[in-house]
């Protein structure tokens, strides 16, 4: 008699039960984790070194002239060439940090996927197998990267901001089954769809308890 297959424990734990295990795991291996985050946050932020604007720059962006010639206040905005400018090398510099930022979502994720396998945890093979799959993490990055720009857009009118939310959620375990299972984008894609669907909800939950530790660490940090 052929016995149904019951979904994985994983999928049966609720968002709470996941963060907490992601803290268990991390806690046990976390110089081998901060050495795999260290790698990729040096690399990007020495770009960033080289290629933005310094904070004055950034600043006459918001320097704006209130002296008119009859004493009446007057708002000049900077040139739109020196604008551009300005952004251009930020706007860059974001694509470079969401593609690096899904690079280091695929070597952690090979990280936890060797302790559950090994108990052990190797920053050069979880890289190692990031780079078999490099060109598809880079093309999954660049997806977020118009779908983070398409979010702050569409936060203004209310309808796509829910559309492209859903969209991300969606997306959002791509990379896992990139480098986990071996995908290319489109299968990679169609997996993360399939095993968000039906999970949508719990997804969505734990997104929000990711990003509000991680703000709430950053903000202890700073």
């Amino acid at each position: 008699m052929q016995v149904e297959q019951q979904p994985t424990q994983t999928f049966r734990r609720n968002p709470f039960e996941i963060i907490g295990e992601c803290f268990s795991i991390y806690g046990r291996y976390i110089r081998q984790f901060l050495l795999i985050a260290l790698i990729v946050h040096i690399v990007t932020g020495a770009v960033g070194f080289v290629i933005l604007p310094s904070d004055e720059e950034l600043l006459t962006l918001l320097q704006f002239d209130v002296t008119g010639e009859q004493g009446t206040d007057t708002s000049e905005l900077p040139p739109l060439a020196e604008v551009a400018e300005l952004l251009f090398p930020v706007s860059v510099y974001f694509l470079i940090m969401s593609v690096s930022q899904v690079f280091l979502g695929g070597a952690i994720a090979c990280a936890v996927g060797m302790q559950y396998a090994t108990g052990a945890v190797n920053a050069g093979v979880s890289y190692s197998r990031a780079f078999w799959r490099v060109l598809t993490l880079f093309m999954i990055g660049l997806l977020s990267f118009a779908l983070i720009v398409l979010a702050g857009v569409g936060v203004v009118l209310i309808l796509p901001g829910i559309i492209i939310l859903t969209l991300m959620i969606y997306c959002s375990v791509a990379t896992q089954a990139a480098v986990l299972e071996g995908y290319k984008l489109p299968s990679a894609l169609k997996r993360s769809f399939e095993l968000v669907l039906g999970n949508w909800w719990r997804t969505l939950a734990a997104w929000l308890l990711t990003v509000l530790v991680t703000i709430g660490l950053s903000l202890i940090i700073g």
